[in-house]
């Protein structure tokens, strides 16, 4: 019985998802395959690999909430020469961009520059900050549909990332 989630452990999942953005564009229950009232993990998965592949913003709201995805951004912020504390200068983002795209199979952001700040600049419009580059890089996760712990950037050797920041780390 511990691979089973009774009744109201799936609703609550389902409920706690919901109302945190997910969308289920189907009864879930029509994945209790064997009609025990109960769902397998499995069948669980099924519903929410569904739910997932049936809507882009449920994979956005995924990738925005999965762990893995924040710490690969963090590590990327990093590579970068940037501190968690710091800002990246808009010019330091068109690098940032251009770095990760020569590294990746795929252009890193497809919008372009001014796009991509009024979208995730929240504080200033001429600069992003760690959790700001966090979603971006979730949602570049989305448009590409890979699992992020596959994810791999090389260091960034570029002294150009490292210029120029809004704070200056502290000292000490």
């Amino acid at each position: 019985r511990e691979n089973r989630l009774d009744k109201s452990q799936v609703d609550k999942l389902v409920n706690d998802l919901t109302n945190r953005g997910f969308v289920f564009p189907m009864d879930v229950w029509v994945f209790d395959f064997d009609r025990s009232g109960c769902m397998t993990l499995l069948e669980f998965k099924a519903a929410m690999m569904t739910a997932l592949n049936t809507r882009h913003d449920n994979f956005k709201f995924f990738f925005r909430h999965v762990r893995a995805a924040k710490d690969q951004a963090r590590r990327t912020w990093e590579a970068g020469g940037l501190r968690p504390e710091w800002g990246m200068l808009k010019s330091d983002l068109a690098a940032a961009l251009t770095e990760m795209g020569d590294r990746l199979t795929e252009p890193f952001f497809k919008n372009d520059l001014d796009g991509c700040m009024s979208t995730y600049a929240k504080r200033r419009n001429d600069e992003l900050y760690l959790p700001e580059f966090q979603q971006l890089f979730a949602d570049y996760l989305t448009e590409l549909h890979i699992n992020p712990d596959e994810m791999t950037v090389a260091k960034v050797t570029s002294k150009r990332l490292t210029r120029g920041h809004s704070e200056k780390p502290k000292a000490g």
